[in-house]
């Protein structure tokens, strides 16, 4: 009947409205920059007048309020130099990645990576924290890729379950052909010395 709702069909709305296909994404995009530029100026507005308007848009607004926060995170910057102010940047998080904060045994693992960097010499800090990163990336896409299903055969699922294994692995190989060698060749003798 008349009364009844219907489903929208985006496509439909869009083709009839004279949007182009990825409206969606561009109003989406606009709208975390928006609030992304609300909340730094909220951080140095002195009146408060942008944090009270931040505040009455999640009074008002719970469910949008709660999505931007939900999906959005920043890093603090520093500087070199005492009076370097840090600096907030913020930055929309993919939906994938917010699966994975969600599992403890990677944040667990990924806080292992990240807080165990030197502190004291800062350019030895930025290489270890750089290399560490790196791994966390690599940790990621493999996750990800055995989320997406893109592992058919389930190898990486195998070797993720199995990390401390894989992880020791390395040393065992090196036992093992050290081992092989010892038993094949014997005890090396130096010949200079008979």
């Amino acid at each position: 009947g008349q009364g009844s709702s219907k489903k929208v069909d985006l496509e439909v709305v869009s083709a009839t409205m004279h949007f182009s296909k990825g409206w969606q994404a561009a109003l989406e995009n606009e709208l975390f920059a928006t609030y992304f530029l609300l909340v730094v100026m909220a951080e140095h507005d002195a009146s408060g007048t942008i944090a009270d308007w931040l505040s009455t848009f999640q009074r008002e607004h719970l469910r949008l309020y709660q999505h931007l926060v939900d999906h959005s995170s920043h890093v603090e910057l520093s500087r070199e130099g005492e009076d370097s102010p840090t600096e907030k940047v913020y930055f929309r998080m993919d939906p994938k990645v917010i699966e994975l904060t969600i599992n403890e045994d990677f944040k667990q693992r990924t806080d292992k990576f990240i807080f165990d960097v030197p502190r004291e010499n800062p350019q030895e800090k930025a290489k270890v924290f750089l290399k560490k990163s790196k791994q966390v990336l690599l940790m990621v896409s493999l996750l990800r890729g055995m989320t997406s299903g893109a592992d058919a055969l389930g190898l990486t699922r195998f070797f993720v379950q199995r990390r401390d294994l894989v992880d020791s692995s390395a040393r065992r190989l090196a036992v093992a052909i050290t081992a092989c060698l010892l038993c094949f060749y014997g005890i090396p003798v130096d010949p200079n010395t008979g």
